[in-house]
């Protein structure tokens, strides 16, 4: 997967290199559409992992993804897609005031939280769209690499590899 939104040669900035994501990505700013906002935590490689991580949990829910990078992370990334989903902090607080974004679900998938054991468990046993459900948008805070979760279930599976390629997703 992050071979699909890497720039290292194989595309112009901004583009991801798999035509099937970057027809997903063309649809992040169609608002009509479920979000997943992404508050990674701790340091630069476990917010990195779970960048990847809900990149693919947005992509095998079919949700925008926003990802809402704290200083002194916010300069160091450009957007992938050519829809703008590092979203400033300020950004998403005038999105937050939106009437959609009234009561969103909130997941903690971080290594110290009560949760983060049973959220894991859900979504092995029952897939990605059931834990995220009907809700209009799902805050994630996550300090971990939770990708290999979304690879057990069939129906995240099935989006994923669909997207990407048996190789990428498997």
């Amino acid at each position: 997967l992050a071979s699909c939104v890497a720039s290292a040669g194989a595309a112009e900035v901004g583009t991801p290199v798999n035509s099937e994501l970057n027809a997903w990505a063309r649809h992040n700013d169609d608002a009509a559409r479920p979000a997943l906002v992404l508050r990674p935590k701790y340091g630069l490689g476990n917010r990195m992992l779970s960048a990847i991580s809900a990149l693919a949990l947005a992509v095998a829910t079919d949700r925008r993804l926003f990802v809402e990078w704290e200083h002194p992370f916010e300069d160091l990334f450009i957007s992938p897609f050519p829809a703008g989903w590092l979203q400033p902090a300020a950004e998403l607080a005038d999105l937050a005031t939106s009437r959609r974004w009234h009561r969103p679900q909130t997941l903690d998938l971080t290594a110290s939280s009560p949760t983060f054991s049973s959220i894991a468990a859900g979504l092995v046993c029952q897939g990605a769209s059931v834990v995220l459900g009907g809700a209009a948008v799902v805050e994630v805070s996550s300090d971990q690499y939770f990708l290999p979760l979304l690879l057990i279930h069939d129906d995240s599976r099935a989006r994923l590899a669909a997207l990407l390629g048996e190789a990428d997703s498997g």
